[in-house]
């Protein structure tokens, strides 16, 4: 795993990296021509792209550390989840800039949980970010909430280009990516982390996916 780590963290720190410097030496160049600040905008908001981009991936790494030796913290609290999860459908509708329809499926105007919110907000976005990114625009996205009498039941589908069989046994699993997926960015991290989170909150998560078809995953948490 400490390989993969090393061969991982290479890798993906070279792009934002790269950029970081030559954006940097672009300014750099604007500042020394007497360039009108204006200029400068464009370049800063990639430097600033690339940071979160780097702060992304060191958040995931001890989110992993902390689910491998129980370190990670529960603070529950009461909330309601339409409310999240409306909030979470409208800053990832905006981040997209709106180009999937993401719906939400619920007979629940309101529904009262007491659990952790930073850790269910983990464990959505990652999956609607999959979910976009995965997914061509202008498909759907439908994220469906049940309210049962001691738990909650909440599934994110999409129409992407869903999972192939051979790596569906291993989806959860550190450094894990299916074989479909060259050209889209990722570590490998994100889905292990969310079955982490599934299970500090004593919840299950299962998928259905068909190659092309799309993929559905269902997440179960009590609801006290």
């Amino acid at each position: 795993m400490k390989t993969q780590f090393v061969s991982m963290v290479s890798h993906e720190y070279k792009t934002p990296l790269t950029i970081i410097l030559s954006t940097a030496n672009i300014i750099e160049n604007f500042i020394s021509h007497g360039s009108d600040a204006k200029e400068y905008s464009k370049y800063v908001h990639r430097i600033k792209q690339s940071v979160d981009l780097m702060n992304k991936l060191l958040e995931d790494v001890l989110l992993i550390g902390k689910g491998e030796t129980g370190k990670m913290k529960y603070s529950p609290s009461v909330f309601d989840l339409i409310d999240v999860i409306s909030t979470l459908i409208e800053s990832h509708s905006e981040i997209d800039k709106s180009q999937h329809n993401i719906k939400l499926i619920t007979s629940c105007k309101e529904l009262k949980v007491n659990t952790d919110p930073d850790i269910i907000d983990h464990i959505l976005s990652n999956l609607l970010s999959n979910a976009i990114k995965y997914s061509q625009a202008g498909k759907d996205i439908e994220v469906t909430v049940v309210d049962e009498p001691e738990q909650v039941r909440i599934s994110i589908k999409d129409y992407g280009i869903g999972i192939p069989e051979a790596d569906q046994v291993t989806l959860f699993s550190i450094f894990n990516r299916a074989s479909n997926v060259n050209g889209y960015r990722g570590t490998g991290l994100g889905l292990a982390i969310v079955k982490q989170c599934v299970e500090q909150l004593r919840g299950q998560i299962t998928f259905t996916s068909e190659v092309d078809k799309g993929t559905t995953f269902f997440v179960t948490i009590p609801k006290l």
